[in-house]
């Protein structure tokens, strides 16, 4: 076994192509040789010729033909998969030698949580992209494992997300911000408006529940119970997407608890409001995950500048 998955690497190192990567999404996403072959400007024939090839590397077919079009068989599916990181890096790369080659910069990809993103990306990337044009910020979002999974992956330079247990080897965690679970509502809502709020009416509003992963939900029971609203009707729709969660707060009908990190941005334009609840929990603070002896210059501005305008303080 040993030896024919060394052989394979062997024949996909020697022989296999990038046009053979980008071939087998095309034909995955359009399911017709003819299709394909026109979205990469070849002809038909040379579409042929690359899955004949690529067939021929992994030793199994790749789809099966049939007067529609083609169907991919289960291990192309497996394998689109793998494709799909292949060309993102390709395009990654030749952005990267772009940067370096035509406008001497560098880059940095960050990843963030929500969490992450409301609490320190929103306070200090505008100042930071003034200052340093020289350095791209390649931004995505990450939420739960992927967090791990974009570190071991080696696709990100810096997460800023909340404090995690265990880290891999080698990337520290760096605390920026303090953060706490709070009540929100939308300004227009019922409740926005009053000094104090009292478990009776928390018990009578309508709540937005959380998603299950997320530490909002891990934390609501205990604390409904605690403040004693823990039989409140809730709306059955959940979501990890803040702006969906949005469109439905802003109705001034619902409320919901969430990290003040993540309601952060509707917070400063005056579209959510914190109620008046006496409800304040703390929770592990957020900050920036790094690998210093493998963190470039660009990387190291980004770093050194987050933390000399957060400097690990509350912003509420």
């Amino acid at each position: 076994m040993a030896t024919d998955t060394q052989a394979l690497i062997q024949r996909l190192m020697t022989r296999g192509k990038f046009r053979h990567m980008q071939a087998l999404v095309r034909l995955c996403d359009l399911r017709s040789m003819a299709r394909a072959a026109e979205s990469m400007g070849m002809t038909q024939p040379g579409m042929s010729q690359l899955v004949a090839e690529l067939e021929k590397l992994v030793g199994m077919p790749l789809f099966l033909r049939h007067n529609r079009g083609i169907e991919p068989t289960e291990l192309a599916r497996d394998l689109e998969l793998v494709a799909r990181r292949i060309l993102t890096a390709v395009q990654e790369s030749a952005e990267t030698v772009i940067l370096r080659r035509d406008h001497q910069s560098t880059l940095v990809r960050l990843a963030a949580t929500t969490a992450g993103a409301g609490a320190i990306l929103q306070e200090v990337l505008p100042d930071f992209a003034r200052q340093h044009r020289t350095i791209q910020l390649q931004l995505s979002e990450v939420y739960g494992l992927n967090q791990e999974a974009a570190i071991a992956s080696g696709e990100v330079d810096l997460l800023c997300c909340r404090a995690s247990e265990v880290l891999p080897e080698g990337w520290e965690f760096l605390p920026c911000k303090t953060d706490s679970l709070v009540v929100v509502a939308a300004s227009t809502h019922p409740l926005a408006g009053q000094d104090h709020v009292p478990p009776e009416a928390l018990r009578e509003a309508l709540w937005l529940p959380n998603h299950i992963a997320t530490v909002a939900r891990r934390r609501y029971e205990e604390i409904a119970e605690s403040y004693g609203f823990a039989s409140a009707p809730q709306a059955r729709v959940v979501s990890r997407q803040m702006l969906l969660s949005w469109m439905l707060l802003r109705e001034g009908t619902m409320v919901t608890m969430m990290p003040y990190s993540v309601a952060l941005p509707w917070i400063v334009t005056g579209q959510l409001v914190v109620l008046n609840t006496g409800i304040e929990v703390p929770l592990d603070p957020l900050g920036l995950v790094w690998n210093p002896k493998e963190a470039q210059s660009g990387t190291r501005s980004f770093v050194e500048y987050t933390l000399s305008h957060t400097d690990h303080r509350s912003f509420q």
